[in-house]
């Protein structure tokens, strides 16, 4: 094994979600003496190490050139996402295994490398083109699933759907209900470019793990589980009363925090939330120990349809400062989440980071990071009675100022740390396979 490892990652971007995951991976891994760079399609951060190889088409250069926070900005990207929901589309678009990599600006990047790295890639590398990269530096590859597109036939998230069990093909989330579908079409290329390169897969939840484990394309491939990290300098244990002074939020109240990007998404699970609300406040309305006018409802993203919870309720739009985010977990007693279907998500791992309670459903991360009343509570799956108990028993629970939860996988260090291994694992199985 080399003595200086050198690495390349892939990702579509640097920032914003999936994207600011590989991010954090990337310069944790600098900061233990891993040479690492990135290669982007569109670049955020004003880092040298990051460079653009993808060539954007003009909307997605405008979209990637918009600042969320600006009026503009924030109404152009409100107003897409409302007419995606609208016209029945996913928020992740189905992935058509479109290629915008130009392989001559990367070429050098892979000289003397040890490891390609691959995160997010949706309409950045195509399958084809990963079969180029690795015929190029001839080196193992590692991806890290955000979600489960990497091993079905172009969708995100397949819901209740088997196909990528199979070969995929009949898509529920493509128009035409054929066999010879674009799913098909696509796990046929996945099939053919990537089935017999060195790939090993990480995943940052078990529930992905099993996905991957029981899909048709990579069920005998390594899987590797290694919780994504969060910035620790700001999602952190901090002073209840300060995080609520500072965003201007009632000090008597308990604060029960939720969002979502899209309310509307099914597998957000937001109309599970909206009946356990209900079921909550019909519960302390019998209360002697805690009455509806105690709760404040915080929410994030897009603003929920009108509805009377019996609570009072603040919303605060998108936000997209992560120091503004982390004084969200850091005021609230409780952080909901009920996501049906997800990889994560990250709010999680923030929210656990901050010594929150997360009240979700059994899927994604939750299984991983709740693992003791301290830290919230895993309801059964869909089951809004039950995500009701949760919420009713963080919120009755005697409020701390700054409770602290140790959990020192979702900092940088140790997931770079433990991708470092890896790298160490795959590198020598490589030489033995050659």
């Amino acid at each position: 094994m080399p003595s200086s490892l050198s690495v390349v990652h892939f990702s579509t971007s640097d920032s914003h979600g999936a994207h600011r995951a590989t991010y954090l991976l990337h310069r944790a891994l600098l900061s233990i003496g891993v040479q690492s760079r990135m290669m982007v399609k569109f670049k955020l951060n004003a880092d040298p190490s990051i460079t653009v190889v993808g060539k954007p088409s003009f909307p997605e250069r405008l979209r990637s050139s918009l600042d969320p926070k600006s009026k503009f900005g924030s109404f152009y990207l409100e107003t897409r996402r409302s007419l995606r929901i609208r016209l029945g589309k996913p928020m992740h678009s189905f992935n058509e295994n479109s290629n915008a990599l130009l392989l001559q600006d990367a070429l050098h990047h892979l000289q003397d490398v040890d490891i390609i790295l691959l995160s997010w890639i949706d309409g950045f590398l195509s399958t084809g083109m990963i079969r180029r990269l690795y015929e190029q530096a001839h080196v193992p590859i590692i991806w890290t699933l955000m979600d489960v597109e990497p091993v079905t036939g172009g969708c995100h998230y397949p819901g209740t759907c088997r196909g990528y069990t199979r070969r995929c093909g009949f898509c529920p989330q493509l128009p035409l209900h054929q066999e010879q579908d674009l799913s098909r079409k696509n796990w046929l290329s996945k099939y053919a470019d990537l089935s017999d390169l060195p790939i090993t897969f990480v995943v940052p939840s078990r529930w992905l793990l099993q996905k991957v484990k029981s899909s048709s394309l990579f069920r005998q491939s390594r899987v590797e589980h290694i919780l994504l990290s969060v910035d620790t300098r700001l999602f952190r244990a901090a002073s209840k009363k300060k995080a609520r002074h500072s965003l201007q939020l009632p000090p008597d109240k308990r604060i029960i925090f939720f969002g979502a990007r899209s309310m509307a998404e099914d597998r957000k699970g937001m109309r599970y939330l909206v009946e356990a609300l209900h079921i909550l406040e019909k519960r302390l309305r019998a209360s002697r120990t805690l009455r509806p006018q105690s709760i404040l409802l915080l929410s994030a993203g897009e603003r929920l349809p009108d509805v009377d919870f019996g609570f009072s309720l603040k919303h605060i739009g998108f936000v997209y400062d992560m120091q503004t985010l982390a004084r969200l977990y850091q005021a609230s007693d409780v952080f909901a989440c009920p996501s049906i279907e997800d990889g994560g998500p990250m709010m999680i791992n923030e929210a656990i980071m901050c010594a929150t309670p997360t009240v979700a459903f059994q899927t994604g991360v939750a299984s991983d990071l709740i693992i003791s009343s301290e830290r919230g509570y895993v309801a059964k799956l869909g089951d809004a009675k039950d995500f009701a108990e949760g919420l009713y028993q963080c919120v009755l629970r005697k409020p701390s100022g700054s409770q602290k939860i140790k959990e020192h996988r979702c900092s940088p260090e140790f997931q770079a740390r433990a991708y470092r291994r890896l790298f160490s694992e795959v590198i020598q199985a490589h030489g033995k396979e050659r």
